[in-house]
Order: C-alpha cells, then structure tokens, then sequence
C-alpha cells in the first residue's frame, strides 16, 4: 500500500519542507504533521503518507517560517485545484470559479486538435474521391467479368477492398466531424463559463477580498486573482468600427479574402446570410437548398454554401456556412448571424459604434 503512496523526490523548488531520508537511500518532503514514537505522517499538500521511523535514516525538519511558507504554497494548490473550500460568501465564486478552469481545460485541448482534425478531414475527402472515381471501372468490369476466369476472384476482392475502404474513410470523415463539433462546443462552453466568472468578479471580487479574514480566504482569493489574469491571456480581443442602422449595427465583412461587404448583425439570426450580388462577386456557386426564417417570422429558401473565409478585421473564421438570400434592405448585403458570432466571446458597444470580438488565442503545446 506504502508504494502506491504519493512520493515527492527532494527538489530545489521544495527545498523549505521537512526532508525525510529513508533508509532505502530516497528523500521525500513535504509537511511532518503528525508524530508518534513508531509513526511519522508527511503531507505532500495533495495527500498524505505515513511513514514507519524504524525505516527513516534522517529529518531534516524546516523552520516555523519554512513552514508557513509551504502551508501557503499548499493552500494555493488547493485553491487552485478547486480542493480549498470557498470563505462564507464566496460559494458563489467558487462555483464559477472551478465551471470556468474545467471548460477552460477542455477548450485548450479542443484547440490542439482542431488543426489535425481539418486535415485529416481533408485528406478523407480526398481519399474518398479517388476511390469513387474508381468505382464505376471496376464495377464494368466485374460485371462484363466470367466468373469461371481465374482473375474473377481477385476482381471481387479489389470491388470489395474499394467499398470497404470507402465506407471506413466515410466513418473516419464523420467521427473528425463529431470530434470537431464537440470542440466547437466545449469553445462556446468557455465563453459562456469564463464571461459569467468575469462578470461576476468585477461586480464582487473586490469587496468578497477585503472581508477575507483568514490565511485559507486569503489565498482563495489570490487564486481567483491569478486565474482570472492567466484566463484573460487566453483571449485575444478587437474592437471593428461599426455604423448606426436603425437599432443596429453594420459592419464590413471580407468573404474569401477578396469581395468586401456591409453586414448588419444580427444575434438573432442563426446562419449568416448574404445576398445573391455577394455570393457572386465571391464567385460562390452550387449549394444546397435549405429554408430558414428570416426576421419578420417568414419562411424563405435560400442556398446554403461553405465559405472558405469570412473576416471582420482580423477575426476570421474559415470554413463556415453562409445562405443566399435577398438582401435585409438598403444598407446592408446581409445578416451576420450567430454561425459568425459563436467563435468568439463578442459585444455589441452601441454608444461607441463597435463590434468587439474576443476570441481564444492558439494554446500551447500540451505538455508530455
């Protein structure tokens, strides 16, 4: 049980806690908190262990200054792993608190991944296209083939290693597509967790700090502090001049790097939509037929098309749907709608005439 413990290895970084030489040669540290005359238990400050004397060969015990010094470390780690209880009041703060590091946490992986997945997407569409091409020679030919030929059964198995392959690259294209929405997804999650925390603290994290009145409340807050610093280094935010259209604003939107456009925003509107005088300038052809409502409740058609930038300033999205439909009216050559919108955290500043967009910067590589 004893080797299944957490073991910390003395390290320059814990260099003011109790040491504990055992007599198998390895050094553990951490906070002596209890001792008997057979028994000696040693916090890690995410655990404990308790250690037989009889196998110790040394202690090296710290300071009442190391140790306080630890004990607040310890308190930090704590806080920071969501383990310190919150001070009275501050349920609340803590309950945003640990919503925003959990979502956080998911988002940044998300965003590892989000690269490889569109190429590995890519890279099936391909491969599916190429075995597609083949498809229809090789089902003539099997067709015009005589069974009773020697080759016939190596030509099923060629028709049937190309439909099996097809229909893997098929399940391998949907599942990076799932994988893909469920990073989209765990990316609104820490807009709307980190947004509700943000708020929540500039309205109460000033007063909840100064009525702190122990080490624990303290370091909880200092935590807070520190976590809503290292959140907002997540974000990249740009502020896009906007003009007064009625109780809305316009903004200029680039489509595909190349045709410029006033869009009227709309977080009403699910898709971004754009008029047919766009669609051509960008040269945006084909697409599908779908129906979506427009503003005054009525149902209309339009042609759904995956455009493969849309930008307003420098926040851009690639790859993503727009619908072909009339213009809302003189003004504006569309609607930009929440398909646009749901990448970044964004704010309508009406008395400034601004459209503000927050979106998360490129995380660093995970750590091995």
């Amino acid at each position: 049980m004893r080797a299944l413990l957490l073991v910390l290895l003395l390290r320059p970084g814990l260099a003011q806690a109790d040491e504990v030489l055992l007599k198998t040669g390895r050094s553990m540290a951490g906070l002596i908190q209890g001792e008997t005359s057979s028994e000696l238990t040693l916090d890690f400050g995410y655990g404990t262990t308790v250690l037989q004397k009889e196998d110790i060969e040394s202690i090296r015990r710290s300071s009442p200054k190391e140790r306080q010094a630890l004990k607040r470390r310890f308190l930090g780690q704590a806080a920071q792993s969501g383990a310190l209880k919150p001070p009275p009041g501050a349920e609340e703060l803590g309950r945003l608190l640990d919503a925003a590091r959990r979502s956080r946490e998911a988002a940044q992986d998300a965003r590892r991944e989000r690269e490889d997945l569109q190429a590995q997407r890519e890279e099936l569409i391909l491969k599916m296209r190429e075995l597609k091409l083949r498809q229809p020679s090789l089902a003539s030919a099997l067709n015009s083939a005589d069974p009773q030929n020697p080759g016939y059964n190596s030509l099923v198995g060629e028709v049937n290693g190309l439909n099996a392959g097809l229909q893997a690259a098929h399940y391998q294209h949907e599942e990076a597509g799932r994988k893909l929405e469920e990073g989209e997804a765990a990316t609104e999650r820490y807009f709307g967790d980190y947004g509700a925390l943000r708020r929540y603290a500039a309205a109460h994290l000033k007063s909840l700090r100064a009525a702190a009145r122990d080490e624990d409340g303290r370091v909880f807050y200092e935590t807070a502090d520190a976590d809503l610093v290292e959140m907002a280094r997540d974000f990249k935010r740009e502020a896009s001049a906007a003009r007064r259209l009625g109780e809305h604003l316009v903004v200029d939107v680039l489509f595909n790097g190349a045709v410029r456009a006033p869009m009227l925003v709309d977080t009403g509107a699910s898709q971004t939509m754009i008029s047919p005088k766009v669609a051509d300038a960008a040269g945006l052809t084909g697409g599908e037929t779908v129906e979506t409502t427009v503003a005054d409740g009525r149902r209309v058609q339009g042609r759904l098309i995956v455009v493969d930038s849309l930008a307003v300033g420098a926040s851009r999205v690639e790859k993503t749907p727009v619908v072909v439909l009339a213009a809302p009216g003189p003004g504006a050559e569309g609607l930009l709608g929440m398909s646009f919108l749901k990448n970044f955290m964004f704010q309508l500043d009406m008395p400034n005439n601004r459209l503000i967009l927050e979106r998360l910067a490129q995380p660093a590589p995970a750590r091995p």
